[in-house]
């Protein structure tokens, strides 16, 4: 926004610098994320008594786009993904991400001390945006801690060897971030980056189309369920803060046994 008092501030000056955002490009959630930013830096300022009124306040965010469909991967398709992924760099975070249904701000905060190697737990609790930065918890604000299975364990204890081989290369120019998932020097992931140059490679190799980044969570969710994973537990490994969330977004893929729930009054009536 440039060098500028806080006092030179108004709707007029805020409302030209979301015209250049949606000129540049930026999705409707992505301004919106900025618009609340800036709400909150101005009330800050109100509270210091540095400005009367905030000028944010009167800057209407962007409306909401009606939201795709979500799509999940089928078997096949899965088996493809997997094939695919092992080509690419971050192949350790997209097997984690199918395997454990983590939002992909999550996996990009994540550090190497949130990793117990003996338990094979994790603890998810910070989330990194691009553009907000990291955040000191999670969407939903608890924390969790997930236990990994073992396939996914072999893979980040592989990823952890080949990314120390990195760091002794690097030397005084690794960023010392302890993250799991960094870039080529040790810093925070850029998520257009990570889609641009690396997942949309992905699925057009798996010959995989109509999928977004967010959809692996989709995947893991739905097939959990599909093969009767108590709700509670999926719940719990997205994140959902009460288990009727998830109910709300994946009930159709619970199975249904209504042969069994008729039975359960016979069973009761004729014993």
């Amino acid at each position: 926004m440039g060098k500028k008092n806080i006092t030179d501030f108004n709707p007029a000056n805020i409302n030209s610098f979301v015209d250049g955002l949606i000129s540049s490009g930026y999705s409707n959630s992505q301004i919106n994320r900025n618009i609340k930013l800036l709400r909150t830096v101005f009330k800050q300022a109100q509270r210091l008594q540095l400005i009367a009124s905030n000028p944010a306040e009167f800057v209407e965010t962007m409306k909401s786009k009606k939201k795709d469909k979500k799509r999940s991967l089928e078997v096949d398709e899965i088996k493809r993904f997997v094939k695919a992924i092992k080509k690419d760099k971050y192949y350790a975070l997209w097997f984690l991400a199918l395997n454990s249904g983590m939002r992909i701000g999550e996996l990009s905060a994540l550090k190497w001390s949130d990793l117990n190697f003996e338990t094979d737990e994790l603890t998810v609790n910070k989330s990194y945006d691009q553009d907000l930065g990291l955040s000191d918890s999670t969407k939903n604000g608890d924390e969790r801690v997930l236990k990994l299975n073992r396939s996914t364990m072999v893979v980040l204890q592989q990823h952890h060897s080949e990314q120390l081989e990195r760091q002794l290369k690097m030397s005084k120019y690794w960023e010392p971030n302890d993250l799991i998932f960094s870039n080529d020097v040790g810093g925070y992931l850029h998520l257009s980056n990570l889609r641009r140059r690396h997942f949309n490679e992905i699925l057009k190799n798996a010959k995989i189309t109509n999928f977004r980044i967010h959809d692996i969570r989709h995947t893991f969710a739905s097939h959990s369920l599909m093969n009767n994973v108590p709700v509670l537990e999926v719940s719990h490994f997205l994140g959902h803060r009460q288990p009727s969330v998830t109910l709300d977004i994946y009930s159709h893929y619970i199975q249904r046994e209504d042969s069994r729930i008729s039975s359960v009054m016979e069973s009761l009536i004729s014993g």
